[in-house]
């Protein structure tokens, strides 16, 4: 009897088994469902160290980005005023401040005209470059957190933009060169710029002020090549003025260059574009054939010789006559 009940008894569990197999709660099940763990687990430890190894990268950007700033800042610093008076280059600039604290000069070559470069460079909107349109908008958060609006965008050329924010033209050269300058406190929230009479630049001394020229220059290098050039000078009217202007200069002044050099690059290659455009719209010189040049020199010879002939009737005429007066 105890071995018909082991038989019954293991086919009634074997039964039971096949029947939670079938359910989805088998011991097969469980193996099915313990399978894919390991992948859940090794593409979760592939994310975690994805994330933390960006994260690792971003942090050592920002950080050789903060030494780097860092260091740019001292070096502004301990160079400040320290130009005085160099060699310069620039007459039509050194009537209006001959001697400087602040001097930045940018020069590029382009394989263009001067004259070509200099209306690309007049013409060229800063507000068009992201770059610019970033660095204007973190120069403005004091002034918007003090409850003025930004300035919107403007499209307008960076000559008649500027003129239009209050800087005024000193000097300039027809195709060749544009000194613009305004008086100004840059350190201040709500920045504003004062144009003065070229004759009364370069002689204002009024405290609390800082005097800034800057130029658009395009020199012929040859009769399609230029070199493009941008110089920046500025100094202060008092010892005040002078050390703020220092503090505003040593942490802004990255973001200037920036947009200087990102003004040659654009002037570069907008200049390059239009006089590329000239050129394609000029007529194409086309050369006589043999036949038709043959052709034009006889008819030049016939032309010779009818006006010989006709020289030798009008010549035996007057003789004629003469001799008829006699």
């Amino acid at each position: 009897m105890r071995t018909v009940d082991t038989v019954v008894d293991q086919k009634s569990l074997v039964a039971a088994g096949t029947m939670k197999a079938l359910d989805g709660h088998g011991p097969g099940q469980k193996a099915r469902e313990a399978k894919p763990r390991p992948k859940i687990q090794h593409a979760a430890g592939a994310i975690v160290r994805l994330t933390t190894s960006v994260i690792g990268v971003l942090a050592g950007t920002a950080a050789a980005a903060a030494l780097g700033y860092a260091g740019y800042v001292a070096v502004t610093w301990c160079r400040y005023g320290r130009n005085g008076r160099g060699p310069s280059t620039d007459s039509l600039l050194d009537r209006f401040i001959p001697r400087y604290e602040v001097r930045e000069r940018h020069q590029t070559r382009v394989h263009a005209p001067a004259s070509v470069t200099f209306v690309a460079a007049k013409q060229m909107s800063l507000q068009r470059f992201p770059i610019v349109r970033a660095i204007l908008a973190l120069r403005s958060i004091p002034s918007r957190l003090g409850g003025t609006p930004a300035p919107p965008a403007d499209e307008r050329g960076i000559v008649e933009e500027t003129l239009s924010l209050g800087w005024g033209v000193l000097a300039e050269t027809p195709d060749r060169e544009v000194v613009m300058g305004a008086v100004t406190q840059p350190w201040k929230a709500n920045v504003v710029f004062r144009a003065l009479p070229p004759e009364e630049f370069a002689a204002f001394s009024e405290p609390g002020y800082v005097k800034i020229a800057w130029t658009l220059r395009a020199d012929p290098a040859g009769p399609s090549t230029c070199v493009f050039r941008s110089e920046t000078r500025a100094i202060a009217t008092d010892a005040e003025s002078r050390a703020r202007f220092r503090r505003y200069w040593a942490f802004l002044s990255p973001g200037i260059v920036l947009i200087r050099y990102e003004m040659l690059r654009q002037v570069r290659s907008e200049a390059e574009r239009s006089a590329s455009a000239r050129s394609a719209r000029k007529p194409v010189a086309t050369y006589p054939s043999a036949a038709q040049l043959s052709r034009r020199l006889g008819r030049t010879r016939a032309h010779s010789d009818r006006s010989v002939r006709l020289g030798s009737w009008r010549g035996c005429c007057t003789a004629v006559q003469r001799g008829r007066k006699t």
